[in-house]
């Protein structure tokens, strides 16, 4: 088809992630939405990334996805040239992240029926090699981690802990 896959992201160092969820996305998502409380952004930035514990044997067991070495954050372009159109930027933190966005709420145009063909063929490309999507975001993909566990039933090579949604 003349595409390839392109990265945006891969392994990420603890300092960085933590950078990101304790003060970049919080001061992006208090920017964004004035009238919301501190709970509410806590809550919001959870659902798009993972803190890194300070404790070393809790990191072992459950380090975030990225830091683990087991998730990839990527798009498909053609050969050598730009990428192709998925509807939002990578790492947005809106709905319209979600893999299957447009499924959910409709397509208007050209623009959104070729961001949801381009998705679709995304996640299938990567889902029939084992990998695991996340649900909010349609660039992350997973291969190892906790996500790939809690969506395919396999054990995260890195050590077992239940993902967070799996805790009774």
């Amino acid at each position: 088809m003349g595409l390839e896959l392109y990265l945006f992201d891969a392994y990420r160092p603890i300092e960085v992630q933590n950078y990101f969820f304790r003060e970049w996305v919080p001061y992006f998502l208090s920017r964004e939405n004035p009238n919301r409380d501190d709970a509410w952004v806590r809550a919001e930035t959870s659902r798009y990334w993972t803190e890194a514990s300070d404790d070393p044997s809790s990191l072992l067991q459950a380090p975030p996805p990225h830091s683990s070495g087991g998730a990839v954050d990527l798009t498909m372009r053609r050969l050598g040239g730009y990428p192709r159109e998925m509807g939002t930027m990578f790492d947005d933190i809106t709905e319209r992240s979600w893999p299957n966005y447009f499924e959910l709420h409709g397509t208007v145009g050209f623009t959104e029926r070729e961001a949801m063909f381009n998705r679709r063929l995304l996640f299938h490309v990567m889902t029939e090699e084992g990998f695991a999507y996340h649900p909010l975001e349609w660039w992350h993909f997973s291969y190892g981690d906790r996500l790939w566990n809690a969506l395919n039933n396999h054990q995260a090579f890195y050590g077992y802990l239940p993902f967070p949604s799996q805790a009774g």
